[in-house]
């Protein structure tokens, strides 16, 4: 028979694996705007954690933040949920964890429905305070309580939690691996899910085709627990290194960036290099990242960037997209003499990593989609100006003719013949006038048509496609009808003695328009 408190975690378990498995794809909340004496709150607990961080002496930033604290309770106490958040942040970073449990018990207090930023990290560091035993007794029953509030109030980033929770089988008794990974898939905002959704992935795979055995597994979960939840990075190498030589290649990073943390790059990338030889695309970026930074503010490392270069591409064509990502800023940024500022492939892989589940990646893309757009305008524009000046140089050369007397005449047909035909130069003149506002208005429209193909060759989506392809139509209309204008002055004029040379014109609009 199963114990109450048995009962009761398969009750939890049943409620998210039914009820919050639908989830949305992106945080519900960022950070929301606050009124300056809580941002200034902010400003104040930062600025005790970086002292405290450089050991320097912050009692004077400390009675600065608790000042503004009060502060903020006087003049905006709508904002109370923030500033116990940030108290708690502050007393964490500073490892005091009974005050840390108080102001996290505060933040809780004053939460509103509407709170989801605050809300989520709030019960989220709660439940890590329980099954930690920070500040608090330990009890797995109050973690899971506050994991699936930290879910509630936002199902984004309060999934990183309880995918912990799935992999290890914290506060539930039992592990499950594809809740888990549903649950990292779903925590679009933090980069950190990349490395183990990954070392699920290999696992699972692994054993569908018996290339991976439940002790290396369990080996490096092991280690992972340590060095991820249990904060014990040194006692996890050991895990680390059993489970790279029982062959579970996803260890040799995390293994590698204990290795940066205490021994420095040359250590970590001869770490790497089994995964990397490997193929495994985690591996591959590591990899390049070590080299990368090996780089940074030095000269004559041309062959280590050519090669960080060349790792962080395969990785980023095997669709990891943390390279994805990076390879898009190296395009941006330019890297040495390895990458050139290239905007078009810049855009191509930001937009790469988006369509593979980094939302990070969505800033990058924005400006790079920018430059693209504005590079299209400047050439388009450059020739939509060539076509005016060249209808505008027409337009010069029949006024001057016009000045220096010079009329147009056609030969008479008829049985009289040799005799010339009048030239009604006041209707062949009214003709060419139609020039003088052909030139504006062609170049306005011509403008449009060209922004109109930039928009449809960048909508991402059928509503923006939509769009530009009806402002497309509108502009190609508007230039037929132009075309068709002029053709019929071309004539009219013709037909009073005079000649309008137009076959250059509509030959430069319409190679323009295909």
């Amino acid at each position: 028979m199963k114990t109450p408190r048995q009962l009761w975690r398969l009750c939890f378990v049943a409620i998210l694996a039914i009820a919050m498995m639908p989830a949305q794809l992106q945080a519900q909340s960022e950070i929301p705007k606050l009124k300056a004496p809580t941002r200034k709150l902010r400003t104040a607990f930062s600025k005790v954690v970086a002292q405290y961080q450089m050991k320097y002496n912050y009692t004077y930033a400390l009675e600065e933040t608790k000042a503004r604290y009060a502060t903020v309770m006087a003049k905006v106490p709508e904002e109370m949920a923030a500033a116990n958040w940030f108290m708690a942040e502050m007393t964490e970073n500073l490892k005091q964890w009974d005050e840390n449990f108080i102001w996290l018990l505060k933040a809780e207090a004053s939460l509103k429905p509407t709170d989801h930023f605050f809300g989520t990290l709030t019960h989220s560091r709660l439940a890590w305070s329980y099954y930690l035993g920070r500040g608090c007794e330990r009890d797995e029953e109050r973690a899971l309580e506050h994991f699936i509030k930290s879910y509630e109030y936002d199902n984004v980033r309060g999934a990183y939690g309880l995918g912990e929770v799935y992999l290890h089988g914290l506060c539930i008794g039992s592990s499950n691996y594809l809740l888990a990974l549903d649950y990292f898939e779903q925590s679009v905002h933090n980069q950190q899910r990349w490395p183990i959704i990954y070392a699920i992935e290999y696992y699972l795979n692994g054993k569908e085709h018996n290339t991976v055995t439940d002790e290396a597994w369990e080996t490096f979960l092991t280690g992972y627990k340590l060095y991820m939840i249990d904060s014990k990075p040194k006692e996890a190498i050991p895990y680390f290194e059993s489970a790279c030589y029982m062959g579970f290649i996803p260890a040799y990073e995390y293994l590698a960036d204990l290795h940066l943390k205490y021994e420095g790059i040359p250590t970590a990338i001869q770490t790497i290099l089994p995964a990397s030889n490997a193929g495994y695309a985690p591996a591959l970026h590591q990899h390049g990242y070590y080299l990368m930074r090996r780089t940074y503010g030095k000269v004559g490392q041309w062959a280590d960037m050519n090669k960080a270069a060349d790792l962080i591409g395969q990785a980023a064509s095997m669709g990891y997209p943390v390279s994805q990502m990076t390879l898009g800023e190296m395009y941006a940024k330019g890297y040495g003499t390895t990458i050139m500022i290239d905007w078009d492939e810049s855009l191509k892989w930001y937009e790469a990593a988006v369509r593979n589940g980094e939302p990070a990646a969505k800033e990058g893309r924005n400006l790079a989609l920018k430059e693209v757009k504005k590079r299209q305008y400047e050439a388009i524009a450059s020739e939509i100006e060539n076509l005016s000046y060249s209808i505008s140089e027409i337009i010069d050369h029949y006024s001057e003719d016009q000045s220096a007397g010079i009329t147009y005449s056609r030969s008479n047909n008829s049985d009289v013949g040799g005799e010339s035909s009048y030239v009604n130069e006041a209707e062949v003149r009214r003709h060419r006038k139609f020039f003088d506002g052909y030139a504006a208005s062609a170049k306005s429209w011509l403008n449009t048509y060209a922004e109109a193909v930039a928009e449809k060759e960048t909508a991402k989506d059928q509503l923006a496609l939509n769009h530009a392809q009806d402002k497309l139509r509108r502009a190609e209309e508007r230039l037929e009808s132009f075309l068709r204008s002029m053709e019929h002055h071309r004539q009219q004029a013709e037909h009073n003695g005079g000649s309008i040379p137009t076959h250059d014109i509509e030959l430069t609009i319409r190679e323009l328009m295909d």
